[in-house]
């Protein structure tokens, strides 16, 4: 919480001495940043694909620049809407969106006048209803029951909330990780601490008073208590129900350094480490931990010293072999997040440092068994140059992105914008060409990330063909077509369309 992090050091001290820290050890090792990140190359894609649709504002209105929105789609009783949260100085706030992303209804709010709350907020659908999980002080007033323990706004709908009575946390004491999940019906929440800021903190089953009496649990402290727990999530897996959670520690020794994963519940696991997460300087928000639909876990991180190069995802297990991970190439990439896409795929989305050019969010998704990487989608410009932070939901198949970033380059003011961007169709056509006189059969396939695409529909000169249950559909080139370049347009709803070309010779 931020009232409450004085006893912790700030992100720029410790920045500054893990900065330190890898530059001694890439000196004495004599590692450069290929063999600092280890494993496959990066992958070899063409330049990002410019997604079709723009930005909309959530809202302008009094946006910190440290909020941490999150996403949560909501069940089909509320149209698989897709719900947004964010903080203010003094509130929690929610806002709809359809699942073809227009606004519906209004800013909603969770709580409202609090002294201080923590920069995340947590949504959880929780039975037939939802949570925003969050942490404050709601007045500084002698015998305040919400002075710093986690809590949560309870609502039927996701737009009428009330606060609960009750916490999810002993320790009324901030840090700087904030997530919750349902599991079975029973909520968890993860947070840090500064009563032991090396650990991240979690507590099983939502009590009816506040601060909760049961005490909080915690995970190991990997290297010993050499560092400080930032941005902790949560993630359940969906074959065996079994709760995860993943952190950063930000540590000058090389031992505690980087993104650690934990089994916690029911039992709990020993801690292993993100291959190649011990390099990073820091993580800016929510650890990208997903939980893929069908069962697994993987999380999302950037890789590379002294520059990231790129963005790595990391399939949760005890192997931190380069056959456990794939990757993409992403110079400079920040802020990664990341959602489980449709039967198994997972979406990846990252900003980038600032350049002076309007800023764009790219996002990549994977194959259905997450062990390969599909094209870059880069989404249209946003109004200024900077990123604070970003959010993705892409579980029915479109990802929705939501970022804060400043309206434009030469306001104070702060925004909540969403786009959507939508898988790239990969298309191959064989031949390269067709004899005019005679004419000929151009053959067309479709594919996402190796998987065909059946059902697509293929245009050309007029006339339309449907691709088949392995992807492919046969173009008919007429005898006597005009000599030129030809083009075939592929289209498929849920995805990006894209276009080849063919030459008809002479």
């Amino acid at each position: 919480m931020r009232s409450r992090n004085l006893l912790r050091p700030s992100r720029s001290a410790l920045r500054s001495r893990t900065v330190a820290a890898l530059a001694a050890s890439a000196l004495v090792l004599g590692t450069g940043a290929a063999a600092a990140t280890g494993g496959p190359p990066p992958a070899t894609t063409p330049g990002p694909i410019p997604a079709a649709s723009g930005w909309a504002t959530i809202t302008t209105s009094d946006v910190s620049s440290v909020a941490q929105p999150d996403l949560l789609r909501m069940s089909s009783a509320q149209g698989s809407r897709l719900l947004v949260g964010w903080t203010t100085s003094d509130a929690v706030r929610t806002r709809q969106l359809t699942t073809t992303g227009a606004l519906s209804g209004p800013v909603r709010t969770v709580v409202s006048g609090w002294a201080s709350l923590e920069q995340r907020v947590a949504l959880v659908r929780s039975g037939a209803g939802y949570r925003a999980v969050l942490r404050g002080i709601r007045t500084t007033q002698p015998g305040e029951r919400y002075a710093g323990a986690v809590t949560y706004g309870t609502s039927s709908d996701g737009a009428a909330w009330s606060l609960a009575n009750g916490a999810l946390s002993a320790t009324q004491n901030g840090g700087y990780a904030l997530d919750a999940l349902d599991s079975g019906g029973t909520l968890v929440g993860a947070f840090s601490s500064v009563d032991d800021p090396s650990r991240l903190f979690f507590h099983v089953g939502a009590e009816t008073t506040v601060p909760a009496t049961t005490p909080d649990r915690r995970t190991s402290a990997p290297g010993g208590p050499a560092g400080y727990v930032y941005e902790g999530a949560l993630a359940r897996d969906a074959r065996t129900g079994s709760v995860w959670a993943a952190w950063y520690v930000g540590s000058s020794d090389a031992a505690a350094r980087g993104i650690w994963t934990q089994r916690i519940l029911p039992t709990t696991s020993t801690p292993v480490r993100a291959p190649g997460s011990g390099t990073q300087v820091s993580v800016e928000q929510r650890v990208a931990l997903v939980a893929r639909s069908g069962g697994g876990l993987a999380v999302a991180y950037p890789v590379g010293y002294p520059f990231v190069t790129q963005v790595r995802l990391w399939r949760v297990g005890a192997s931190t072999s380069s056959s456990s991970y794939v990757q993409v190439a992403a110079r400079d990439a920040r802020l990664v997040a990341a959602s489980p896409g449709p039967s198994g795929r997972v979406w990846v989305a990252w900003a980038t440092r600032y350049t002076g050019a309007a800023a764009t969010v790219k996002a990549v998704r994977t194959s259905t068994t997450a062990t390969r990487v599909g094209s870059v989608v880069r989404t249209r410009p946003l109004g200024a140059g900077t990123v604070w932070h970003i959010a993705a939901e892409g579980s029915r198949g479109p990802l929705d992105v939501v970022a804060t970033s400043p309206v434009d380059d030469s306001s104070f003011v702060t925004g909540v914008f969403h786009t959507q961007v939508r898988a790239p169709l990969t298309v191959v056509r064989t031949p390269a060409s067709v004899d005019r006189t005679t004419g000929g059969t151009v053959r067309v396939t479709v594919t996402d990330v190796g998987a065909p695409v059946a059902g697509a529909t293929v245009r050309y000169a007029g006339r339309t063909w449907t691709t088949s249950a392995s992807g492919v559909a046969l173009v008919r080139v007429a005898r006597g077509t005009p000599v030129g370049t030809k083009t075939v347009t592929v289209s498929r709803s849920g995805y990006l369309a894209r276009s080849v070309t063919f030459a008809v010779r002479a």
